[in-house]
C-alpha cells in the first residue's frame, strides 16, 4: 500500500476534501490538526 491511498482515505474520512486555508503555512497546520484529531479519535475508540 502506498501513501496516496492512505491520504485519500484520511481526506474522505475526515472531510478534508476542501482545505479552508489559503496560505501554505496554514494549510500545513490545518492538515496537522486533522491528523491529530484522527489519532485522538482512534485512541478513544
Amino acid at each position: 500500500m502506498g501513501v496516496e491511498p492512505d491520504l485519500r482515505h484520511l481526506k474522505t474520512t475526515l472531510g478534508m476534501d476542501i482545505l479552508r486555508c489559503k496560505a501554505p503555512s496554514m494549510v500545513g497546520k490545518e492538515m496537522y490538526v486533522y491528523l491529530l484529531a484522527y489519532n485522538l479519535l482512534g485512541g478513544v475508540m
